[in-house]
């Protein structure tokens, strides 16, 4: 049976959404470094193109690229935790959970290196719905 490619945000798009997370922040946009976008964009089509289909572990691969790589001066987890949302909601499904702060926190643990991306995407799955 044929895979349904999932529908992928561009580079243009992450880069629109930090624009929009420090605008509100009063923060200063800055791509600090292409290359690292580029790379933390391809990490979930690359997982694809290798046979990974859970939606939830692709969301994730993307919001850790982001996070970790640093692309941006601002905004980076900000940027990670909407782009994998907004990943999410293209893709047929919603996040359920009523406080995005304890997303933030899962994220800052991954970035520590105190879980993995396994571990959230297992944590995740209880707050993600088909619509």
């Amino acid at each position: 049976m044929p895979r349904t490619e999932p529908r992928w945000l561009s580079v243009e798009h992450l880069i629109a959404i930090n624009k929009t997370e420090v605008f509100y922040t009063k923060e200063r946009y800055y791509l600090r470094e292409p290359g690292l976008l580029e790379s933390a964009w391809s990490k979930p089509l690359n997982r694809w193109d290798y046979g990974e289909t859970n939606t939830i572990c692709l969301a994730v691969s993307l919001l850790h690229g982001i996070a970790r790589n640093h692309c941006f001066e601002q905004g980076n987890k900000r940027t990670a935790q909407t782009a994998a949302l907004i990943f999410l909601r293209l893709n047929g499904y919603r996040w359920t959970m009523p406080d995005n702060q304890k997303l933030g926190e899962q994220i800052l643990a991954l970035i520590n290196r105190e879980i993995d991306e396994s571990e959230l995407v297992d944590w995740m799955s209880d707050y993600v719905e088909p619509i």
